[in-house]
C-alpha cells in the first residue's frame, strides 16, 4: 500500500507536495485522510494504478465525481488493459471520428473514463450520450425479461365445444 498526496500536505513533521509518496508509518489514519482528500491510497504492484487480480491485470482510473473545495469524491473506475488502449486510441483520435467510435462502445467504464478524462466538448457529449443509450438498453431489457406481463399472441381460445 501506498500513500499519495493529492494536495500539499504535513505528515510526521514533514511537508508533502501533490503526487509525493507519503511512508506509511507517518499517517495515522490514512482512510479519513483519503476521505478529507487529502491522499490517495493505492494498492499496487509496481506503478501505483496497476493491479493484478485473478482475472487480469486491470488499470484502476482515479475520476473525481464531485469537488467542493479542499475536498474531492474520488472513485477508482477500473479497466482492462484492452480498454485502457481503447481509451487512448479514442483521445487520439479528432472529434468527429472519436465520436463515431464512441457509437460502438459497449463497455460503460470506457464512456465514464473518456467524459472525465477528455476535455473536448464534443467527445464528452457522445460520451454521455452513448451511456445513456447504453444504460436505457438495459432498463429495458431488464423489465422485458421479467414479470408476468399480458402481450397480445400469447393467449389462445378454446374453440371446441
Amino acid at each position: 500500500m501506498r500513500l499519495i498526496a493529492k494536495k500539499p500536505c504535513s505528515f510526521g513533521g514533514q511537508s508533502f507536495f501533490v503526487n509525493d509518496e507519503i511512508p506509511a508509518e507517518f499517517v495515522a489514519c490514512a482512510e479519513v485522510q483519503e476521505r478529507l482528500g487529502v491522499i490517495a491510497i493505492v494498492e499496487d504492484v509496481a506503478t501505483g494504478i496497476l493491479e493484478t487480480g485473478s482475472t487480469g491485470d486491470t488499470v484502476l482510473v482515479p475520476v473525481v465525481k464531485e469537488e467542493d473545495g479542499d475536498t474531492a469524491q474520488v472513485m477508482s473506475v477500473p479497466l482492462s488493459i484492452g480498454e485502457t488502449q481503447h481509451v487512448f486510441a479514442i483521445m487520439q483520435m479528432n472529434v468527429p471520428e472519436a465520436e463515431e467510435a464512441i457509437e460502438k462502445v459497449t463497455e460503460e467504464n470506457v464512456l465514464i473514463v473518456l467524459h472525465a478524462c477528455d476535455s473536448r466538448t464534443g467527445v464528452k457529449k457522445a460520451a454521455q450520450k452513448r451511456a445513456t443509450n447504453i444504460s436505457s438498453k438495459q432498463t429495458e431489457t431488464n423489465e422485458s425479461t421479467g414479470g408476468n406481463d399480458f402481450s397480445e399472441g400469447t393467449v389462445t381460445e378454446d374453440t371446441t365445444e
